[in-house]
Order: structure tokens, then sequence, then C-alpha cells
């Protein structure tokens, strides 16, 4: 593993765990893919928190990361779409079973950390076409992602 790589991995893990934004690790990014020199490195995560190790055990026991509440009033599906501007669902809100969201030229922000969810599956599609969709869950919730790029 290269400097850079190793640069980019600790960016991205900064990211996940919400020193930086999208936006912010986008810039740091293009400069790290950019950067000449060590030093050039270095500086991207001078103002960034120490990255803690994580120990996992090799095969965690499942368990839920989220709380589930069926008696929660629930959609079976929702669509958003975002035509040149960007659609938000975050803080405390309830998904639907199944949600499409769908992006041309704009944005969409799916944050499921503060969702209250009704039920313990929740099927989401994702369409961009010269936008994007950025999603985020809480620690521990099992993401199958299925599609293409």
């Amino acid at each position: 593993m290269t400097n850079r790589d190793a640069t980019v991995e600790r960016l991205c893990a900064h990211f996940a765990r919400d020193p930086i934004s999208a936006t912010e690790l986008e810039r740091r990014l293009d400069i790290a893919y950019a950067a000449r020199t060590p030093g050039e490195l270095v500086s991207l995560e001078r103002d960034l928190p120490p990255l803690q190790r994580e120990t996992r055990p090799v095969a965690p026991a499942p368990r839920p990361s989220a709380s589930v509440d069926p008696s929660r009033p629930a959609r079976k599906i929702d669509l958003i779409v975002s035509v040149w501007g960007t659609t938000e669902r975050k803080r405390s809100w309830v998904p639907p079973r199944t949600l499409t969201a769908v992006s041309v030229m704009g944005g969409t922000d799916l944050d499921f950390r503060q969702a209250a969810f009704a039920t313990a599956e929740v099927s989401v599609r994702l369409f961009a076409l010269m936008g994007g969709v950025d999603v985020v869950v809480p620690p521990g919730v099992r993401v199958d992602g299925v599609g293409s790029r």
C-alpha cells in the first residue's frame, strides 16, 4: 500500500465517522490524488482527530443495530425525485418498506442514522443521471448492494 493509498483510506475512515462531510472528503481526495510529495499528503490529515483502531471479532454475532418498532406507521412505497436540486431525508424520519430515489442533474441525501424503522428491512432503489445519491447508515447495519455504476 502506498502512502497515497493509506491517506485515502484514512480520509474515508474519517468520513465514515463524521468528522468531515462528503464535500470535504471529495476536496481532500482530489488533493491526495494530485499530491506529489509526502508532505502534501500529511497536511490533509493535520486538522483531523486521531483514528482509533477498531477491533472486531472474526465472526460477529448477529444483533440488531437499529431499533425496529412495528407499531410505527410506515408507508409501503415512497418515491423521491430530485431534478436540478437536492432532496434530503435525515434526522428523525420513518423509512418506507421500499424507497426509490431518482436524481437527474441533482442529488439525494438519505441518512438512516436517526431513522425510526417500522420494518427490519428497507429496500432502497437508486437511479442517478448526471447527479448522485448519498446513503449513510448507522454502524453495524448490514447493507446488501446490487447494481451497476
